[in-house]
């Protein structure tokens, strides 16, 4: 079984806590780490600074559909940022919290 971490960015910590737990209510995610982050980016032919929260989730790479509809459907933003990165090492007792935290009946 192969897990990944998602990084998504949300408007703020509101908006980031309220989605990160629904989607480990649905274990979707087995933890959100939520951290402050400054966002520079261009939108619709403007360049914009803002102060945003990052998520970064621990997921089953498999779920990944799945992960990304459901932010989707929550998510304030018009284009989310929704992009997930395997997770290639990790210890053993960390990937199987992973797996059994998101073991859905």
């Amino acid at each position: 079984m192969n897990f990944s971490s998602a990084l998504v960015t949300f408007p703020d910590k509101e908006w980031a806590k309220s989605i990160a737990e629904e989607i480990i209510k649905k274990k979707l995610a087995a933890c959100a780490d939520l951290f402050s982050i400054e966002s520079i980016y261009r939108w619709k032919g403007n360049i914009n600074n803002e102060n945003e929260v990052g998520a970064v989730f621990k997921i089953r790479s498999e779920d990944f559909e799945e992960f990304s509809e459901c932010v989707r459907s929550l998510h304030p933003y018009e284009v989310p940022c929704i992009v997930s990165y395997e997770i290639s090492n990790g210890t053993d007792d960390y990937l199987d919290w992973i797996r059994e935290s998101t073991i859905r009946d």
